[in-house]
């Protein structure tokens, strides 16, 4: 467990290195500009960002949360089942996002950025609870 937990970390903080990167990015003046070369700008900075999440999200799946569930109390399965529905959310933001950004007509860029602001906040949000709430119970044993 304690190799999952650490492998899972890591990637948490690659995760949260590239989003700081995206937001810093988007918030530079070029990213509002709603032209195809600007989408183009916010597809490629966000395509390596969004797959890596999806992995991210696929080992949680398979891996963390079938342990969750054994070894918790099941008074908390509500909560890994939250974790699982906040990483479908997580995944369907992110496919929208990769969409979007390709796709020149249907969203302004402004539009773009404010989504993929909302995905980060989710993520990191994520983060803190797996990392603040469920990881030390599953080291201690709990």
């Amino acid at each position: 467990m304690r190799e999952i937990l650490e492998r899972l970390t890591a990637e948490h903080r690659q995760l949260l290195t590239q989003a700081e990167a995206i937001g810093s990015a988007l918030s530079a003046h070029h990213a509002f500009e709603n032209t195809p070369a600007a989408r183009r700008r916010v597809h490629h900075l966000l395509q390596p960002f969004i797959e890596r999440l999806k992995g991210h999200a696929e080992s949680e799946l398979k891996e963390l949360f079938p342990v969750l569930r054994d070894r918790l109390p099941h008074a908390d399965e509500w909560q890994v089942r939250m974790l699982e529905i906040q990483d479908e959310a997580l995944l369907a933001l992110a496919h929208d996002l990769l969409d979007w950004s390709a796709n020149h007509s249907t969203l302004p860029v402004t539009q773009v950025q404010e989504k993929a602001a909302r995905l980060i906040r989710w993520m990191e949000e994520h983060v803190t609870i797996e990392e603040e709430r469920l990881f030390p119970r599953l080291s201690s044993g709990a």
